[in-house]
């Protein structure tokens, strides 16, 4: 007679806590699906198994920092893509674990200008490093 054993590791949802401080301004999305009924301050969400959870600035905001606590001393930043989306691949080890989301205006945030001049401005496109935004430009100068 042969006896054979086998044993599979069930793993569950994981549930993280977002904080918001502007949902005017953030979107946060599990799996590309965005969270409904966000609010102002801290949300429980709930990420599947191997599930990502993706965090936005919407039009004409931008992603200040997104701060995941570790423990009472101690967080880590998440990587912030062109100042506007952060993506967290969640894992059982982020269960409970708090990420803070901090938004701003992204006109309020821009202090400098420069003058652009081009002769024929369909033939030229000029966009913002960091947020990848376009900069609408026409014929002549532009103060941007």
């Amino acid at each position: 007679m042969l006896l054979a054993f086998s044993s599979v590791n069930a793993k569950a949802d994981t549930t993280v806590r977002v904080k918001v401080d502007d949902i005017n301004r953030v979107s946060v999305k599990v799996n590309y699906v965005p969270v409904v009924n966000l609010a102002n301050g801290t949300n429980e969400i709930t990420v599947p198994q191997y599930g990502a959870l993706t965090i936005e600035a919407k039009q004409g905001y931008y992603l200040k920092s997104v701060l995941k606590t570790i423990d009472n001393e101690n967080s880590a930043p998440q990587t912030i893509n062109n100042l506007t989306s952060c993506n967290i691949y969640v894992s059982d080890a982020d269960n409970n674990k708090l990420f803070t989301v901090k938004s701003a205006d992204l006109a309020k945030a821009r202090t400098g200008s420069c003058t652009v001049n081009v002769d024929n401005a369909s033939k030229v496109r000029v966009s913002r490093n960091e947020s990848r935004t376009a900069v609408e430009l026409q014929n002549g100068e532009k103060h941007s």
